[in-house]
């Protein structure tokens, strides 16, 4: 008679649809399979969010990636913790060191919300805890790149005086065949400088053809529209604004998952009305363009233009 009180009982408190409030908006979701897909919107940082952690200094820079650290080890533990002894996330919520959580996609609004639910299910709080654990590591892997590349340059913001040329496009010896960026003629391309705007005119340039990583894809200017092709024939829209490229499905422009050397975030193309191009790799295998337009660019200002 007790188990089917209890279970009477669970039936009456059903986890779903669950409602939470976060950055002053209510959201209700109908099933797991709703809340999931919300989450997942605030796994990969937003444009804007990039270019702030890249105007940051080595020691703001240090500062933020020391909080992400602390934050993700937090939350890996607790997850390991609920495994290993069975506990209840519920029963652990306490201890998820919310202190430093960026406020960037409203997590940590999210987290209190979750946190504070009657109804929330124990499947709920563990895709809120995962998810957030995989926004952590995007965080941070873009805050280690700025890392390297303060340490690299002695602490001083890397400024690229000439085009960096990869190894592998410098001779056919640099690399065996498999591991050589594509054929002879790439080594007409040299690598843009990480995290710093490239300007781009394509009323000047209506057709350029620039490589994500090993993959070629032109920008031309066709018919009043901007334009991003692959090899292929598949052809993007560029609108005016913001249009973040790469395999993540929160990019504008998503390219297909088969091209794996493509960064989930590889490059940030900002568009005017007049079809003006600023260009900022945030990857890690590099965005390529012929060097003869990264000679004239103005190497003494943070955005660098191609004239």
């Amino acid at each position: 008679m007790l188990t089917v009180l209890r279970s009477f009982a669970s039936g009456l408190r059903r986890p779903w649809p669950l409602r939470i409030e976060a950055g002053g908006q209510h959201y209700t979701f109908e099933d797991e399979r709703d809340f999931e897909r919300f989450l997942r919107d605030r796994i990969d940082l937003p444009s804007e969010v990039i270019e702030r952690l890249a105007s940051l200094d080595g020691h703001g820079v240090a500062r933020e990636l020391r909080h992400t650290r602390r934050s993700h080890k937090n939350a890996v533990d607790i997850m390991v913790r609920a495994m290993e002894t069975r506990t209840r996330l519920r029963y652990l919520w306490g201890i998820l060191d919310a202190d430093k959580v960026p406020d960037e996609h409203d997590w940590p609004a999210i987290l209190f919300a979750v946190g504070s639910a009657d109804r929330v299910s124990e499947p709920a709080l563990r895709l809120t805890v995962t998810n957030y654990i995989h926004y952590l590591e995007s965080r941070r892997e873009i805050l280690e790149s700025l890392s390297r590349e303060f340490r690299s340059s002695g602490g001083r913001p890397a400024l690229s005086q000439r085009p960096v040329v990869p190894d592998a496009m410098r001779s056919a010896d640099a690399a065996p065949s498999s591991m050589r960026f594509t054929t002879r003629r790439n080594q007409l391309y040299a690598r843009l400088p990480r995290r710093r705007a490239v300007n781009l005119d394509l009323n000047r340039h209506p057709s350029t053809i620039l490589y994500l990583a090993r993959n070629p894809f032109v920008l031309k200017l066709e018919e009043g529209r901007a334009l991003l092709q692959q090899q292929d024939g598949v052809t993007y829209n560029l609108k005016p604004g913001h249009n973040m490229v790469g395999r993540s499905s929160n990019c504008e422009i998503c390219i297909d998952s088969g091209h794996s050397d493509i960064s989930r975030q590889h490059l940030l193309i900002e568009m005017t009305v007049e079809h003006h191009l600023r260009l900022t790799d945030i990857s890690s295998r590099g965005t390529y363009l012929p060097p003869d337009l990264l000679d004239r660019m103005d190497t003494g200002t943070k955005s660098n233009r191609v004239h």
